[in-house]
């Protein structure tokens, strides 16, 4: 069930990362490194030592962007959620 919500939050975040202007590459460019980061979670789960580095790149991502993209931070914040459970 875990891996299926996370799968739904990386396509929540992916429409997200879609609609930012083209003109924030920078942005886009972190969204799409992490969103790679995340399948590869799904593809590794039992890699724990990397599992806790994006559960704290999540977590960083969120402080970052929830002024000036709350869209993908409210993304960011489900797919921390997801992460955390799937870690229990």
């Amino acid at each position: 069930m875990s891996n299926e919500k996370l799968r739904k939050s990386i396509k929540d975040l992916r429409a997200e990362i879609d609609r930012i202007d083209a003109r924030n590459a920078a942005t886009k460019d972190k969204m799409e490194q992490l969103l790679g980061e995340l399948e590869d979670h799904l593809d590794h789960p039992t890699d724990s030592e990397n599992f806790r580095k994006l559960i704290d790149k999540v977590e960083s991502l969120i402080a970052e962007y929830e002024v000036k993209h709350p869209r993908i931070s409210a993304a960011l914040e489900e797919i921390l959620v997801t992460l955390s459970t799937m870690g229990i």
